[in-house]
């Protein structure tokens, strides 16, 4: 499936690659007490989440986030840089935003959470808050 487009395909994905590859990238990062979060612009290739990295994003992480608002987080600034990527592959350019130098960074896999890792996260954090909804609708930072 990957091989049919003729240019290939694009992820967006929820955390900062490779450090954080695999599913729910935004629960593992704030389950593991991070201070950043992070998108990722990538190919995707036959691997999880081991495509060539175009474009990446990290940001801040309140004391207070929520897997909800870092997902909100990773959605809007993700929107934008794979805008970016787009826009300079249809003009030809070469679609990385800037040189990503990956190689000498934790490469790390972080499999779908199970029912143990959800009982120590709801422990100390929250999924959802209405006003992180708010908060991301009402943000200038991130347009």
């Amino acid at each position: 499936m990957i091989s049919l487009p003729k240019t290939g395909v694009l992820n967006i994905h929820p955390g900062w690659l490779p450090s954080y590859k695999g599913a729910m990238a935004y629960f593992w990062v704030l389950n593991n007490g991070s201070d950043r979060g992070g998108v990722t612009v990538h190919w995707i290739d036959e691997g999880l989440d081991t495509g060539e990295v175009l474009a990446r994003r990290s940001f801040t992480l309140k004391a207070n986030a929520t897997q909800e608002s870092v997902l909100m987080y990773t959605a809007v600034i993700g929107a934008k840089l794979l805008g970016r990527v787009v826009k300079r592959l249809i003009d030809g350019k070469d679609p990385k935003l800037h040189l990503i130098h990956s190689s000498n960074e934790k490469d790390m896999y972080y499999p779908m959470p199970g029912d143990k890792d959800f009982e120590s996260y709801f422990k100390q954090r929250r999924y959802f808050r209405i006003r992180d909804v708010l908060t991301v609708l009402v943000m200038k930072k991130y347009r």
